[in-house]
């Protein structure tokens, strides 16, 4: 029972991990961005957290082409690599960027 007590403490404290912008990006850079698996008209300008329980990221991006879905499988397993989100759900959105939007 006290196994599953800390496992039960430990997802719930999951939820309300806030990873800083600047890890984020780094690791976008660093992970996603250098293997491809974007269209090439699509530039991913950053990414943030905003919102915890349950986490909640957006990538703004430069089109508002929706993402492929493997793409942000692939990032919110390359999140779950670097951080401790055990066991809570991860929320990946995709927005247009400040500069694009005021484009239009």
């Amino acid at each position: 029972m006290q196994k599953l007590y800390s496992v039960i403490k430990e997802v719930y404290d999951a939820r309300f991990i806030r990873v800083p912008t600047r890890e984020l990006n780094e690791l976008l850079r660093e992970e996603a961005l250098g293997r491809g698996g974007l269209p090439a008209d699509v530039k991913i300008k950053y990414v943030t957290q905003v919102k915890t329980n349950p986490p909640t990221f957006v990538i703004f991006s430069n089109k508002n082409r929706k993402l492929h879905f493997s793409f942000e499988r692939f990032v919110e397993n390359r999140i779950r690599e670097k951080f401790p989100f055990t066991g809570a759900p991860i929320i990946i959105r995709q927005r247009l960027g400040r500069s694009e939007s005021k484009k239009k």
